[in-house]
């Protein structure tokens, strides 16, 4: 299917929701499908239904934006979602044991279980969002690079999945930079954070 045909397949779907939550407008043309988007891994293939979950760049609000200064504004990607129920946005879910936000979404049809149930994918938000709108150097595929390259969150703080908060880099590099920010803690910071996460 070309760009102008899958365009105006979204156009016929997307009357319904023209204008995000955070009341900004959608600009159609940028939006992705994600059944267009490789989201395979060794252990598992992903197959999305075709028009059903489109991603945008910027648009939305984060879950925390009205908790957190720094996730303010009206500059995150979200995915509107086309059903027979109608058409509506979805945002990442949130939850104080996953360090990323997630996405859950619905297998294709065909990907059913061992006893016939729809599959469900649980992906990781960002990952999505770079894989949609960032390049590969050229050479390679996301069947290579999985988990070779990934998505670093510039200003080293999880939740912010921003396109502009996200850099596309080598794993080594991934760890590096980590390790550096970790390098940074204070004593305080690191007895807090195991706390939180009862580690002790």
């Amino acid at each position: 299917m070309g760009k102008n045909q899958m365009i105006r397949d979204q156009l016929s779907l997307f009357k319904a929701q023209s204008i995000t939550l955070a009341g900004e407008l959608i600009d159609i043309k940028k939006g992705v499908d994600l059944s267009t988007i490789n989201l395979n891994t060794k252990e598992r293939k992903v197959k999305i239904t075709p028009n059903r979950f489109i991603l945008y760049p910027t648009g939305e609000t984060h879950p925390y934006g009205d908790k957190i200064p720094s996730l303010k504004g009206n500059d995150f990607p979200f995915i509107v979602s086309h059903t027979k129920r109608g058409t509506k946005i979805l945002k990442p879910m949130i939850r104080p044991f996953w360090d990323y936000p997630i996405m859950c979404l619905p297998q294709a049809n065909e990907q059913k279980g061992k006893k016939g149930e729809q599959l469900n994918v649980m992906i990781l938000f960002h990952k999505l969002v770079g894989r949609a709108f960032f390049k590969l150097p050229d050479d390679l595929t996301w069947d290579i690079a999985d988990r070779l390259w990934v998505f670093h969150h510039q200003d080293g703080k999880k939740w912010d999945y921003r396109v502009k908060n996200l850099k596309l880099v080598s794993q080594k590099i991934n760890q590096e930079k980590k390790e550096k920010n970790l390098n940074k803690l204070s004593r305080e910071q690191i007895l807090q954070q195991a706390e939180i996460r009862g580690l002790f």
